[in-house]
């Protein structure tokens, strides 16, 4: 057997350990050089080879047993059960050059290499260690045996409804199993929202920087957009006052905590305002909240100070547990769900239960709360890391937000070049979220996403400084 396994300490806060294991049997198995059938060293051989404890071989086990790529039989230890094709080479995804590019459908979401993912939405695999899939994934296994000959419920998986109006209920939003819809992610969320919602030529208003993929949606949907200006605080108000009076939109997307992209959150006042200028217009609020496990405690939310009557509530997991299971959910008053859910069943029927299950039984779990507690505050260290690194490199900081994943900064660099200072980065392995793929002018702009997670890289700060 060729497995050549070998791990580096200094890289564990990065990529644990336990990933580290994954990633090169993985390897050996892509690689062909251990085949179906073989056995693997066990527990205790490998843990001795590696000089780590037999835990984390146990846990890296049982991780690749989930994966479907080895199984542990009684008596005889840990074999290979499938071969996987090799991957092939990685190609470099296009930069986007406007708002209209097709970036989502791009390499970009594809590409699983060892690229420095510096405008990714999504946290690193190795920092999501804390979740114990394993273990909603056995529970699973014992309860669903006799489950598999049908589909899931229109609204979503009972017990996971309920969970989530338990926790929302916590931040002062009362709800209950009926209030829920689950959904393929925020992102079919928001679908479902703005299809039931709004006709063509509806006027709507959005966040300047906003979230791409509700523009892309909200354009498709053939709706006329007004943009307010994004703050570190929350929106501009005299702004947000003047094209409430000028347009009367019917609806304002709005994200209160995190926002993506700039990183901004709320401020109570900010909130308060904006809730009181869309009551005398009479104007709905869609509030994008899918950051909120990582938000500081005293975000403010704008349904639960409001009420579900005032706002459309969208939450998600893809932050804090995994973007691959695709679960998100809306909270809202019974005629809105109910239309909601219709559309669901009549574009996609019902989502998934099995992963509705799976995130119900990490949310169970007592090892969620104190995972949720680690990211925080590792994220916090790498904001005020990277926030004192990009300025020494001359990035200009929109804000400076200490938690979630994002920081919105401006490169010392003519707008114009930004495609190109884009092309030259991902020659080079780097990802960047150039400003124009959110901004809603169709201008280029010298304004791009960072995610903290990612941003420290030797590479990549070399990068920035020839710059």
């Amino acid at each position: 057997m060729d497995l050549k396994l070998s791990i580096d300490r200094r890289k564990s806060r990065e990529t644990s350990l336990v990933s580290q294991i994954v990633q090169g049997v993985g390897d050996a198995i892509r690689q062909r050089r251990i085949l179906a059938g073989e056995k693997l060293p066990s527990v205790r051989q490998l843990a001795a080879h590696l000089q780590l404890s037999t835990f984390t071989i146990v846990q890296a086990y049982q991780r690749l047993v989930s994966l479907g790529m080895i199984a542990s039989r009684p008596g005889a230890g840990f074999t290979v059960v499938n071969q996987v094709a090799p991957h092939p080479a990685p190609q470099s995804p296009q930069p986007p050059s406007g708002p209209n590019d097709h970036w989502l459908s791009s390499e970009v979401f594809s590409d699983q290499s060892t690229s420095i993912k510096a405008g990714c939405g999504w946290l690193p695999p190795g920092w999501l260690d804390g979740i114990e899939f394993g273990r909603a994934l056995r529970s699973l296994s014992r309860t669903m045996a006799g489950q598999v000959g049908g589909y899931g419920q229109p609204q979503g998986d009972a017990s996971l409804r309920a969970r989530v109006a338990f926790d929302l209920a916590r931040f002062g939003l009362p709800a209950n199993t009926q209030s829920i819809l689950i959904t393929q992610g925020a992102s079919q969320a928001l679908d479902l929202i703005i299809r039931s919602l709004f006709k063509p030529d509806d006027v709507v208003a959005v966040e300047d920087p906003c979230y791409c993929n509700l523009l892309e949606l909200l354009r498709l949907a053939g709706v006329r957009l007004v943009f307010v200006p994004r703050t570190p605080d929350g929106l501009d108000i005299e702004v947000l006052d003047n094209l409430v009076q000028r347009h009367r939109p019917k609806a304002l997307f709005v994200s209160s905590a995190l926002h993506n992209p700039t990183g901004s959150s709320f401020t109570v006042s900010a909130a308060y305002k904006v809730l009181q200028i869309a009551q005398r217009a009479q104007m709905r609020i869609i509030e994008n909240d899918v950051s909120r496990g990582l938000a500081p405690s005293d975000a403010p939310m704008l349904a639960a100070m409001a009420g579900l009557e005032a706002v459309v509530y969208i939450g998600g997991f893809s932050k804090t547990i995994s973007p691959l299971l695709r679960v998100g959910f809306v909270a809202a008053d019974p005629a809105t769900l109910g239309a909601l859910t219709r559309l669901k069943m009549v574009t996609g029927l019902t989502s998934s239960a099995v992963t509705e299950k799976a995130v119900h039984q990490v949310l169970i779990d007592s090892a969620y709360l104190r995972h949720l507690e680690r990211l925080r505050h590792r994220l916090a260290d790498m904001h005020a890391r990277i926030e004192r690194k990009l300025s020494a490199a001359g990035v200009e900081l929109f804000h400076r937000p200490q938690a979630g994943l994002f920081l919105w900064g401006r490169l010392p660099i003519d707008p114009e070049s930004a495609k190109d200072v884009t092309a030259r980065a991902l020659k080079q392995g780097i990802w960047l979220a150039p400003g124009a793929y959110f901004g809603t002018s169709g201008t280029a702009s010298a304004w791009f996403r960072f995610n903290v997670a990612y941003c420290d890289s030797e590479k990549f700060w070399r990068f920035l400084d020839k710059l």
